[in-house]
C-alpha cells in the first residue's frame, strides 16, 4: 500500500526519530526484517509496508537474532616484482633515456647498478646483524676486571 503525499511527511518525520540497530526480528513465516530502536526511549520497531509496529506484538513473531559483523575483506598484498622485471623496466627506462646508445652497453650498465644495489643491501644487513657488544667482557668477567680496576687506582 503507497502512501499518500500527506502521510508521507508524518511517516518520515517519525521514522526519522529511530536509528538502526544491530538486530533483525525473526518470524515464524521466514521473514527477517531489521529492527528500529528509538535512542532516547529504547522503544523498537520494526518497518512493515510503510508503517512502523512494535515487532513483539506483531503475530509470528520467534525472536530477536544479531546481525553478524561485517568483517572487511584484506585487499590482497600488490605482488612484489622479480629480479627480471626489475631489470626489464629498468632497461627500458634506459633505452628511453638513451635511444642512441648501444643495447649491450645498456644492458651491460644496468646489471652493474642492479649488482651494486644487492652488495649495499647485503653490507647493510651485514652491519645492523652485528652485535653491539662485541669486544665487551661477559658480566662474570667484567665484575673481577672492575675489582682490579679499583685496586690498581686506590693505591
Amino acid at each position: 500500500m503507497a502512501l499518500r503525499e500527506g502521510d508521507a511527511l508524518a511517516f518520515l518525520r517519525q521514522k526519522e526519530q529511530f536509528k538502526p540497530s544491530d538486530c533483525n526480528a525473526l518470524f515464524s513465516d521466514g521473514r527477517k526484517l531489521p529492527v528500529l530502536i528509538r535512542p532516547d526511549s529504547g522503544q523498537l520497531a520494526v518497518e512493515i509496508e510503510d508503517r512502523l509496529f512494535e515487532p513483539q506484538k506483531l503475530p509470528n513473531f520467534q525472536k530477536f537474532d544479531v546481525k553478524p559483523e561485517e568483517v572487511p575483506s584484506v585487499p590482497p598484498a600488490p605482488a612484489t616484482p622479480t629480479e627480471n622485471e626489475i631489470f626489464q623496466a629498468r632497461l627500458k627506462a634506459a633505452r628511453e633515456a638513451n635511444p642512441s646508445a648501444d643495447g649491450w652497453l645498456l644492458e651491460r650498465d644496468v646489471r652493474a647498478q642492479m649488482f651494486r644495489e644487492a652488495q649495499t643491501q647485503k653490507y647493510s644487513a651485514r652491519q645492523q646483524g652485528q652485535d653491539s657488544s662485541f669486544g665487551a667482557l661477559p658480566p662474570k668477567w667484567a665484575a673481577f676486571a672492575e675489582m682490579n680496576r679499583r685496586a690498581r687506582n686506590s693505591r
